[in-house]
């Protein structure tokens, strides 16, 4: 058969993800099995179908790799990623930052200031989870001293720990939103920041008035002593160590490629480690793979540094690479385009276009529990329309990080929703109504989109209203 010739029909796609869909539920949420053996017999199983209806396994393995191919910048940024941290822990720079952020805690403002802190570990750190389960935790406990109702505590740690998870150049989810839509990273980081900075300031606000209720408690000072007192005997904290983060902020904003500046930024980590901690170099080289792992023996604070490393990475990049694989599949053999065909017949506007997209995103966490594979199969299924519309591909990659992303940890059954609730003690339910950026973001994103605010088109501008 010449498989070029071969199209799925809409019967055959509908069946191709229910049993996606079944197996998911099943194997995720029903037996408890790990999220990347049960993707990879979904991908064994999408495999035998798509041979049984034809599909020669040459042509299938074409458009797996066709799916590696394009996003392989961002399977090797997983890499640096990790490299980054051990490197940049070892070196202090991500023990200073938080040091310093925990300096700016005030009963006055312990809300807004929390959340502050929270974003900026997890901007440094790329990771929600590492942020919610290290310094999230310190904050629980001290927002309970002063009577602020635990909820909104977590609400307020979880804005925070998300924030940085979606724009930071160290998250996986950023870097796989972008590779699932070929957008070059910063494009995709800059383009978060139309609808991110007024959900942020937003939120802030929110967190700021709701705070002013507890302005006379008393702050108890003993857990952010003990994580900054631990912190300075392990690591010389000082402004210097920040280096690295700086150069890489900057090259940032000068939209170097991101395996170059996350490079430069392990070759600076390397050289303040050496220099300011007085690490040897081997031990600087050794981290990078390893990633850091001398223990203080103080738990919360062995929880945010024994981390990192290329080694550390390899879970997620194992996991984005089958479903990258997956996707492949899905997108050459035709299953995503027939399905889209059906979805998006009627739709010609961009803010409904937005819209679906990120409803559909939120529908992809809630059955299938992971915001990995949220992104980049929805990536595959609307990266057509959206050229088809004239959008730059970084509206798509936008909508997919603030359905995707920023929703996961707002389901109680989804790996985050269920990470959240058992680190903090405190039911989904309860703390996801409070967690304001990451239910004013999506919302924001689909008000402006028909609103003709911060649309991205092709060989245009921004547009905006009037």
């Amino acid at each position: 058969m010449n498989d070029n010739s071969r199209q799925v029909s809409f019967k055959e796609s509908l069946t191709v993800f229910t049993i996606l869909i079944f197996s998911l539920i099943v194997g995720v949420a029903i037996l408890k099995i790990d999220l990347t053996v049960v993707l990879l017999i979904s991908l064994f199983i999408v495999i035998s179908f798509s041979m049984i209806k034809g599909y020669s396994l040459e042509y299938i393995k074409s458009g797996m790799a066709n799916s590696i191919t394009r996003t392989y910048d961002a399977l090797l940024i997983f890499i640096l990623i990790g490299a980054n941290i051990g490197i940049w822990i070892l070196s202090g720079t991500i023990p200073s930052l938080i040091y310093y952020g925990l300096n700016i805690l005030s009963p006055n403002i312990f809300l807004p200031a929390g959340l502050l802190i929270c974003s900026l570990t997890s901007l440094a750190t790329g990771t929600s989870w590492g942020t919610i389960s290290t310094v999230g935790i310190a904050l629980l406990g001290i927002g309970q001293s002063l009577g602020i109702p635990v909820p909104l505590i977590a609400g307020m740690i979880v804005s925070g720990a998300f924030f940085g998870d979606k724009i930071s150049p160290m998250s996986d989810t950023t870097n796989l939103a972008a590779a699932s839509t070929n957008t070059n990273l910063y494009d995709h980081i800059g383009s978060m920041l139309y609808t991110t900075i007024p959900s942020y300031l937003l939120a802030l606000i929110i967190y700021t008035i709701l705070g002013l209720n507890y302005k006379t408690s008393y702050i108890d000072y003993t857990q952010v002593n003990l994580i900054q007192n631990t912190l300075s005997n392990t690591f010389n904290i000082s402004l210097f160590t920040l280096i690295p983060i700086i150069i890489v902020i900057v090259l940032s904003i000068m939209k170097k490629p991101a395996l170059i500046s996350m490079s430069i930024g392990i070759i600076f980590g390397i050289f303040v480690a050496v220099f300011f901690q007085d690490a040897s170099f081997k031990e600087a080289l050794t981290v990078l793979n390893t990633g850091y792992t001398i223990p203080t023996n103080v738990d919360i604070v062995d929880k945010l540094i024994i981390r990192g490393g290329i080694q550390s990475m390899m879970s997620t990049f194992s996991l984005a690479f089958i479903a990258l694989s997956l996707g492949g599949i899905l997108d050459e053999v035709g299953y995503l385009k027939i399905l889209v065909e059906k979805i998006l017949l009627k739709v010609e506007k961009v803010g409904s276009l937005i819209a679906i997209t990120i409803l559909s995103c939120i529908l992809s966490n809630t059955i299938m529990g992971e915001a990995y594979l949220s992104i980049i199969l929805n990536g595959r299924l609307y990266e057509s329309k959206y050229k088809s519309l004239g959008l730059q591909s970084r509206m798509l990659s936008r909508s997919l990080e603030e359905g995707s992303t920023l929703t996961t940890g707002l389901i109680p059954w989804t790996t985050a929703g269920a990470f959240i609730s058992g680190t903090l003690g405190v039911s989904t339910l309860t703390y996801a109504p409070l967690a304001f950026f990451n239910i004013l973001n999506p919302l924001i994103s689909i008000l402006f989109s028909y609103l003709g605010i911060f649309v991205l088109k092709s060989n245009k501008k921004i547009k905006t209203i009037g």
